[in-house]
């Protein structure tokens, strides 16, 4: 346990260290702003904080949210899980991923975000692999595009919610870049909307 601790945090601080940028990157090429909301903050963070409950259901009857699609997908490969679900409510629809869940898990995503080659991501730039990884898994195989744009489809009215926590929150910016940029003649960018909490960097490009 020690030695697994002590590992952690040389691995931390290398991240650290690494990932001190050298040079300031360009600024985006749009502007958008938006004055924050702490209500509809608040509503995002009871979404992604039931991503870590074995049984989400109160944090979505609380919101008068009703479960779409719940997942367990492997994400690396020692197996550890990644967490997600799609839910609506009569004026959203709202896809959360929950963060890193064990100490092994943050090793992993630490070593590859370090030593594995960076990978081109459709919506625009390259992206940590193991992140790059994770949303695949949920794209394709928990067909997680496929089941927002029909329930987008049958409620064309509703906006989009992406939220989560820590690796959770990298996972739905990606999400949401990618739903955005795959169905750009469905949905206008305004209806997207991407809360986080806690996401570290995910790639090279805002």
């Amino acid at each position: 346990m020690i030695i697994q601790s002590i590992f952690c945090l040389i691995i931390f601080v290398l991240y650290s260290v690494l990932a001190i940028p050298l040079w300031n990157p360009p600024p985006p090429a749009f502007n958008w702003t938006t004055d924050y909301d702490r209500e509809l903050a608040e509503f995002a963070l009871d979404f992604a904080a039931g991503t870590y409950a074995t049984h989400p259901l109160p944090c979505l009857i609380k919101n008068k949210a009703k479960m779409i699609k719940r997942v367990q997908l492997s994400c690396d490969l020692f197996h550890d899980e990644c967490w997600a679900y799609i839910a609506v409510t009569e004026e959203w629809i709202i896809l959360a991923i929950r963060g890193t869940r064990t100490k092994l898990q943050l090793i992993m995503e630490l070593v590859e975000t370090m030593s594995a080659p960076k990978k081109r991501f459709p919506a625009g730039g390259s992206v940590q692999r193991y992140f790059f990884s994770a949303i695949e898994s949920l794209w394709k195989e928990a067909k997680f595009g496929k089941i927002l744009r029909e329930l987008k489809q049958q409620n064309p009215s509703a906006r989009l919610l992406f939220t989560g926590h820590s690796l959770g929150g990298a996972l739905v910016s990606l999400a949401s870049s990618l739903f955005a940029y795959q169905h750009r003649h469905l949905v206008d960018p305004s209806e997207i909307f991407l809360i986080t909490f806690g996401q570290p960097r995910v790639g090279n490009q805002v």
